[in-house]
Parts: C-alpha cells; sequence; structure tokens
C-alpha cells in the first residue's frame, strides 16, 4: 500500500499516524469525562436518596402524630392497669384501620400506661414474641427511629391521653421503615437495612451475598460503591440512621440491579468500538483512494516527463480533478460528541425530575373528606414538570380545618424541592400547636435558616371550625381568595398584608378573623389564574376572574374547581402556560 520514497505513502502514514493520534486523545478525553460526570451522576443520586429518605421520615412523622393525636383525643383511659374494655378496643382498631386504608401505612398502635404497662396492641404485629417494654418506653420518652429486639429500625411517634390534667396513658403509634420506604424507593431493585452486629436484612434475598455486604458499606458516612458477584452487578448506596438521642442506628440500604444495563452498555461499546475501527479503516481505505486520485496529474506529468526524455513529443496532459473531505470528517465527529453531551444532560435530568415528581406528588392531598360540615376540594395543575405551588388541607388539634395554598418564586426542581420542604414544615409545626402566628412564624424562621438559593415563597393559610363558620387567616404575600355566596358581587377575602416566607426571619406575621356564612364558598388560588396568558400575551385579570367565579357560584366545590380550570385553558387557547394553576375550593354547608 506504501510504496517506500513515495511522496504519496509518506502523506498517507503521516495521515494514518495522525488519525490514530486524534482517535487515542479523543478516546482518553472522553473516558476520562465519562468517569467524572459519573462521580457527579453518583453524589446526585446520594444526596437525592438521602433527601428522599428524610422526606419520607418526616411524612411519616407528621402521619404517626396526627394518628396518635386523634386516638389520644378519643380514648377514655380510667387508670394505669385497668386495662381497655373489648368495645374500646373495637374502636381503636376501626379507626386505626381508616388510618392505614387512608395512608397506605402498616401502622402499629400500643396503648401503655404511665408506668409502662403495656395495656392493648392495635395494627402490625412488630413484637415477635420478645418483650418490647423497653422499645416502647423509649418511643414515649421521644419520637424517632428505634431500634427493636426484633431487629427492625421502627419510627416511633407517642402522645398523652390526658383526662383533665392527668396522663392516664400514652399512644404509641409506629411504622416498618423499610417497608414504608419501599413504595417511595420503588425503582430500587432491593432496600434494606444494616445495624451493628447483625447480617443486612434485605427486601430480596441475595443468599450469600447478603453476608458480605458489610465489607462494602456500613461502617459510617454515606456511601456508594459497585457490587459484582455471582454474576450479579450491584450499585449500593448506604444511607445512615440515626435515633433522636443522637446514637447511631445502623444504616439504610439501595440496591439497584445493574446487570442487564452493564451487558447492554458492553455491547454497546463492543459495537461502537467495532464500528470506530471499521470505520477508520474504511478512512484509510479512501484516503488511498483520494491520494490516488490527487496524485495522478503528478503521475501524468513524471509519465509525461518521461516520455520527453525518450524523445517522445506527441503525448498531452489530461485535464484530472481531485477532492478533499476532511473538514466534513471533522464536523461530523463534531456532530457527534455534541450530541452525546446533550444525551447525557437529558438524562440527567430526567432523573432528578423523576425524584422531584415522586415527592411532589406525595404532598398533595387526594383525600377531601376531612369533616361533614366542610365541603373541600383542590387541584394543581404545574406548568412544567414540577411546579413550585402546592396546597394542603388536614385537621388541627382544636378541631378547627387548616386550608394552606402556597406559591414559590420559579420553576423547576429548586423550587419544587423548596415548596416540598415548606409543606413538611407547615405540617410539622401544625401538629403539635393551634396558633395559626405561631406556625406560621416558626415555619418562616426555619425556612430562612439555609436559605442560601433566595428562594421565598407566598402562602395563605386559614382555619375554620366547621361548627360555627368562624375562621382565621394570614396572609402572606399571596392571592387574596374569593368569598362567593348565593347572590350578591364575589368578593376579596381582605386580611392585613404580611411579607412572603423565608425572606426575612424573625418577622412578627398579622393575622385577621372571618366569618363563612352558610352556603358560603371559600375559594384561594395561585397567581396562575388571574394571570393566565393567551396567544396575544393579555392576562386574564382580576374582573374577568372575578367574572368567571361568579359564573360557577351555584356549583360544588369539585365541579367548580374543575371548569374553572376549563375556563383558564379556554382563554389560554394555544398559549404556552405561563405560571402554575392551583385552586382550593372549601363551602359551609348549610345546617338543616
Amino acid at each position: 500500500m506504501f510504496q517506500r520514497n513515495s511522496l504519496r505513502g509518506r502523506i498517507a502514514l503521516t495521515t494514518t499516524c495522525a488519525i490514530l493520534a486524534v482517535a487515542g486523545i479523543l478516546l482518553v478525553f472522553s473516558e476520562g469525562r465519562a468517569s467524572l460526570q459519573n462521580k457527579r451522576f453518583i453524589q446526585n443520586q446520594l444526596a437525592s436518596s438521602q433527601e428522599l429518605l428524610s422526606t419520607v421520615i418526616n411524612l411519616d412523622s407528621a402521619i404517626l402524630q396526627r394518628v396518635a393525636s386523634d386516638l389520644a383525643r378519643l380514648m377514655d383511659l380510667d387508670t394505669a392497669g385497668e386495662g381497655i374494655d373489648t368495645g374500646s378496643v373495637a374502636k381503636i382498631t376501626e379507626l386505626v384501620d381508616a388510618a392505614v386504608l387512608a395512608t397506605a401505612a402498616n401502622i402499629s398502635i400500643s396503648i401503655v400506661a404511665p408506668d409502662g404497662t403495656h395495656l392493648a396492641s392495635v395494627g402490625e404485629d412488630w413484637t415477635h414474641g420478645r418483650d418490647e417494654t423497653e422499645t416502647l418506653l423509649a418511643g414515649i420518652s421521644k419520637s424517632g427511629l428505634r431500634r427493636t429486639k426484633g431487629d427492625q429500625i421502627r419510627l416511633f411517634v407517642s402522645e398523652p391521653v390526658r383526662r383533665g390534667t392527668q396522663v392516664t396513658g400514652h399512644v404509641v403509634a409506629s411504622l416498618d421503615l423499610v417497608e414504608r420506604t419501599g413504595r417511595f424507593f420503588s425503582s430500587a431493585w432491593a432496600i434494606g437495612i444494616s445495624l451493628p452486629g447483625a447480617s443486612p436484612v434485605l427486601t430480596r434475598p441475595l443468599d450469600e451475598m447478603s453476608m458480605h455486604l458489610q465489607d462494602y458499606c456500613c461502617d459510617g458516612g454515606t456511601r456508594f460503591t459497585t457490587i459484582e458477584q455471582d454474576g450479579l452487578k450491584l450499585d449500593l448506596f448506604s444511607l445512615e440512621l440515626w435515633g433522636p438521642d443522637g446514637e447511631r442506628l445502623g444504616d439504610f440500604l439501595s440496591l439497584s440491579n445493574i446487570t442487564e444495563a452493564a451487558k447492554k452498555r458492553f455491547l454497546i461499546g463492543l459495537t461502537a468500538a467495532s464500528a470506530v475501527i471499521l470505520a477508520i479503516l474504511l478512512g484509510l481505505g479512501a484516503l488511498m483512494w483520494v491520494l490516488r486520485i490527487s496524485f495522478r496529474p503528478l503521475g501524468a506529468v513524471v509519465k509525461l516527463l518521461q516520455q520527453l526524455a525518450e524523445g517522445s513529443t506527441d503525448l498531452t496532459l489530461k485535464p484530472l480533478n481531485s477532492t478533499d473531505e476532511i473538514q466534513a470528517l471533522v464536523a461530523t465527529v463534531e456532530r457527534v460528541r455534541a450530541g452525546q453531551q446533550a444525551r447525557e444532560r437529558l438524562v440527567k435530568i430526567d432523573s432528578q425530575l423523576a425524584a422531584a415528581r415522586n415527592v411532589q406528588q406525595s404532598l398533595v392531598p387526594s383525600k377531601f373528606d376531612l369533616t361533614p360540615k366542610l365541603e373541600v376540594f383542590g387541584a394543581m395543575k404545574p406548568a412544567e414538570e414540577v411546579g413550585g405551588d402546592f396546597f394542603d388541607l388536614f385537621n388541627l388539634a382544636d378541631g378547627r380545618l387548616c386550608m394552606v395554598i402556597a406559591d414559590v418564586s420559579g420553576k423547576g426542581i429548586g423550587p419544587a424541592l423548596f415548596a416540598a420542604k415548606a409543606s413538611m414544615i407547615l405540617r410539622a409545626k401544625a401538629s403539635n400547636q393551634t396558633d395559626l402566628l405561631a406556625i406560621i412564624n416558626d415555619t418562616n424562621d426555619e425556612l430562612c435558616n439555609g436559605n442560601s438559593e433566595d428562594l421565598f415563597i407566598t402562602v395563605f393559610i386559614a382555619a375554620i371550625d366547621p361548627e360555627t363558620g368562624q375562621g382565621e387567616c394570614v396572609n402572606c404575600g399571596h392571592c387574596q381568595p374569593f368569598v362567593i355566596g348565593s347572590d350578591g358581587p364575589v368578593l376579596h377575602l381582605i386580611s392585613p398584608s404580611n411579607i412572603v416566607l423565608g425572606a426575612f426571619d424573625g418577622y412578627q406575621f398579622q393575622s385577621a378573623s372571618f366569618a363563612l356564612q352558610d352556603d358560603q364558598t371559600l375559594l384561594g388560588y395561585s397567581d396562575g389564574f388571574d394571570e393566565a396568558q393567551n396567544a396575544d400575551g393579555a392576562l386574564l385579570g382580576d374582573p374577568e376572574a372575578a367574572r368567571i367565579v361568579t359564573s360557577h357560584r351555584a356549583d360544588a366545590p369539585e365541579p367548580m374547581v374543575d371548569l374553572i380550570m376549563q375556563d383558564i385553558l379556554t382563554f389560554s387557547g394555544n398559549a404556552n402556560q405561563a405560571d402554575d394553576i392551583t385552586l382550593v375550593a372549601l363551602r359551609r354547608r348549610a345546617i338543616e
């Protein structure tokens, strides 16, 4: 192929070496870049898993607190040690079954006397025949994660049962952390826990491999590693678990089976390498062909000179053309590299959006039959995959129904996570106090702490007594809700202006009182309603929003919310949704 002392051969050899050198540099660069991106992906996955686990624990703590509080208010223990009658146990069982059905969590309830005597248990049996008195007493003293004698990690929440000022017992609500988190870590191949002095326990048996898991994890700190054994290839994420007293309980384990994915990546890599080699060979062949065509004029000149040297003068040089495609090849490689980078970015973003979407969907209430005297319904339509809006509905300890609607500044993953954090903090503050101002003040101070992205959130929160219709509200920079009656104009519920949450800690918010009459509806909404845009960029505006609300004043909350959503979409037409839209309607039923 290469002729010695041939100019064409030297050019071909130099070009071949240059191509191989460039290919080697690109290969080393791409491998290094892929390794760096993989490290960043692992760090993001660890952070997302830790955030998700913390969110699940906080969410379940709020659920258990609500269940324990409800039972503690309804129970009537005479004196410690006298036991509980069969009727009371049946009533407790009914309430626990309702809580299990509403939350899809296997909740266990234990009734404990002040002296530690175990009076009754309802729900999931986690004792396995062992004496768990110490674990129950520890759960009473301080809520949080505890290790049971059956080598479970359970989340405990306690609520005292009072008769007047006397504590007549305790309601201890708990659930299995691994069984509960399985719903949220649904993409994991197996999850489990590793406790000091015990072999890891997983939801999927791994034969002898589980005995060796502690060689790869469980020595403190959040860790990631890849395990290969017996034809399996697993990604292992290890997250620390801490008790309420600061003691390290063990590690939460999440395993992803990447065996098939690794095989596919190997086959893809092998195919790509083969394709690259074949392309290089074909390129070299094409190069030789191009060089041969390109050097034809020179060969023709040499032949002509030889013929002239021999004395022949009747030869003529025919015109010859040659082409060069190197620039096209360089442009093609550059496009392939740019396409690969774009694909990796999309995969990373899609993974983050999936995690954020699952967390956000778990926070929005789906059941609205909280009290028979108030009819409630809400809906949220994000502008993107995840949104910064959220709403919540729950009962306070004093029997009032609490309605929350909020809007975080911005859109995307960051505001969605901030909204989830705000929702969990509000729930946690409302679980142990009934003063709206105290709830808002505490929530604002906690959101300001560590708010490195300078995000803020507008909130409207109202607590309404179902019996009297008397309500209290705090508006933190949010849209003023509508009060809708059966006749007359639709008016805004005007309350003192407060700043948004997350901006300045220590701010003292102001509340307002109102009364909701029979058949009146309180409609809370985010600014995605009155600031909806059509294709011409025109805003819907407050007057048109009031007109739309007036046209549906006779409808119940659920059809009212659905029809207003349809009217907003009709107004927007083909225009893209500019902002998240959230609507919550609360109507007080007339007393018959």
